[in-house]
């Protein structure tokens, strides 16, 4: 047996903190050896031997350290550069663009309106054989058709912004990227 060393000696030899050392104890690969103290040869080949049976026998409750660190990086990573997107003014927050969305919306309705009551008299100028309400009411239905196409797929869109805006916020301010 090598000579006894405290908690705070073991968790500094390892790396780790004191907790840690408690819950390997708990498990029988750390060596205690009084109150507060504990073996150090044996317990750090067990230690060893515990990580390499980690490796290959790695199981669902088991936390494997590097892949979270990787995750962990990798989520810094991407909150640092989409703050450096919000500071190059490359984001937009998601109410700005609903409400774009929205005024967008207004000017296309607006704009099929004039469309409307302009193109039956074009046709009607071109063809005069033809019947100016059956034209109205054929131009009517398809520019209906459209506006309603037109008008779910920009509540489609709104949707979807939506949905990561509120799947996002933990990690942004609602924001989302213009490209």
């Amino acid at each position: 047996m090598s000579e006894p060393v405290s908690l705070q000696e073991m968790a500094d030899f390892f790396g780790c903190d004191p907790r840690w050392i408690t819950d390997l104890a708990k498990k029988g690969v750390v060596i205690r050896v009084g109150h507060g103290k504990y073996d150090l040869i044996p317990s750090a080949k067990n230690y060893i031997a515990f990580l390499r049976s980690k490796d290959t026998h790695n199981t669902e409750s088991d936390i494997n350290l590097p892949r979270e660190r990787g995750r962990l990086c990798q989520a810094q990573a991407d909150k640092i550069e989409i703050e450096n997107a919000a500071r190059r003014k490359e984001l937009l927050n998601v109410d700005q663009v609903l409400t774009i969305i929205a005024e967008l919306q207004t000017i296309y309705n607006n704009g099929w309106l004039g469309f409307e009551g302009v193109l039956p008299g074009e046709i009607v100028s071109i063809a005069p054989d033809v019947e100016i309400t059956k034209v109205k009411y054929i131009v009517q239905q398809v520019i209906y058709g459209c506006r309603v196409a037109v008008a779910n797929e920009i509540a489609t869109l709104a949707d979807s912004l939506e949905r990561e805006s509120v799947s996002e916020s933990a990690a942004t301010d609602s924001t989302v990227g213009m490209g």
